[in-house]
């Protein structure tokens, strides 16, 4: 038998599970499971692991397209380090970093031909470099995981506790946090509570649903980059279980089990689409009729041609020592995926690239943004590569 690394099971997303044949569906690279219904949720047999001799042998994928045309890292300006990154058009981006030369956080701000100069950061604390999202070119928010501050477009604003005594404990603070358009975001903290910003005051929303019986609890962590917001009425959180969970503007959904576990991403460019991708490389879209059938494999091919020798030997798309970092979408016709060895795949019209090289070393892209349908924006080792499809 051969094994698919990261691949604990084709589901079926929020659906009883079901084992017994197994066929590959043509290039789709589905797996249909028919049989007995299984109740409890860790017994799913692997089902997928043929599937990547399969493909391979076949010789097409849906990563049949050329490298994306990413750039190589470049500098902001001077010695200028970014660490977080928001981008809303390719025209309009907002970043946080620092000086080489000095620790205090700066922002700055990309105007769609150069990165103005940088200039005072929320907060002096680097602390506060932790989450930042924009919902449009005059709002954004950062957070330090228990402040937040917003931007207007031009300067940020006082800071605001989100968390109520602004002190929380270390599992207490803000994990992930997504803005959307109209001044609204929603953040959750290490504990699985959600907060909800509107008008600019923020409130407590609840906690996520308790996980059903079964579910692992030592994954069950939320990342930065496991929650997004379409609009002030849509946004989805997927967490390291593989759960996905559905926030319509008042209450989060049932979660349904979407992904294998492994540290979840989500993206939702829009109310009615999100891609969701673990650290593993299986990735499943979701639109207003529902989550796909199953998750897909991003292609073994491109595994395998992404290859190459480095200090800790050979290292494929997705399978380094924390496999994917970072997923955004600009649109359902444009995302893009980074890992820990310093490559980029990028969706496009319904098929991913094979990887680009766009980092100098290991382990240093770890921010990746899109805009549209036209521009994606990686940060690696302080620096910004892009791709543009205008």
């Amino acid at each position: 038998m051969v094994d698919v690394p990261g691949l604990e099971g084709c589901r079926l997303a929020g659906k009883p599970r079901k084992v017994g044949a197994v066929s590959v569906e043509g290039m789709a690279r589905r797996c249909r499971v028919a049989g007995v219904f299984l109740t409890a949720r860790r017994n799913l047999v692997v089902c997928c692991a043929s599937m990547v001799l399969i493909l391979a042998s076949s010789g097409g994928s849906s990563a049949s397209a050329a490298p994306a045309g990413w750039s190589r890292p470049q500098a902001v300006v001077g010695n200028y380090r970014l660490f977080r990154l928001s981008c809303t058009t390719s025209r309009y981006c907002v970043g946080l970093g620092v000086a080489a030369t000095g620790s205090t956080p700066e922002t700055v701000v990309w105007n769609g031909k150069t990165w103005g100069k940088p200039f005072q950061a929320p907060s002096n604390s680097p602390v506060a470099l932790q989450l930042l999202s924009c919902g449009s070119a005059g709002f954004c928010v950062a957070s330090d995981g228990s402040t937040a501050w917003e931007w207007n477009g031009r300067s940020w604003s006082k800071g605001v506790a989100v968390i109520a005594d602004g002190h929380g404990a270390p599992g207490e603070q803000l994990v992930g946090l997504a803005c959307s358009a109209g001044g609204v975001c929603v953040a959750v903290d290490g504990q699985r509570k959600t907060f909800a910003l509107r008008s600019g005051h923020w409130t407590a929303t609840g906690s996520l649903a308790v996980l059903p019986p079964g579910a692992s609890t030592a994954s069950e962590s939320i990342g930065a980059g496991g929650i997004s917001c379409g609009s002030p009425t849509s946004c989805m959180i997927v967490d390291g279980e593989g759960f996905a969970y559905h926030w319509n503007g008042k209450s989060w959904k049932t979660p349904l089990d979407v992904l294998p576990p492994g540290n979840g991403f989500v993206s939702c460019p829009t109310a009615g689409w999100c891609m969701a991708m673990n650290a593993q490389s299986y990735e499943v879209a979701w639109s207003a009729s529902g989550w796909g059938a199953s998750p897909t494999f991003v292609d073994p091919r491109s595994m395998q041609l992404s290859q190459h020798s480095g200090r800790r030997g050979v290292v494929r798309w997705g399978q380094g020592d924390f496999g994917v970092l970072a997923l955004s979408c600009g649109s359902a016709s444009l995302c893009a995926a980074i890992d820990d060895a310093g490559y980029a795949v990028t969706y496009r019209s319904g098929r991913w690239s094979l990887p680009a090289d766009i980092g100098p070393a290991l382990d240093n892209v770890d921010t990746v943004t899109c805009s549209g349908s036209q521009a994606c924006f990686a940060v690696s080792e302080g620096n910004v590569a892009s791709a543009n499809y205008s």
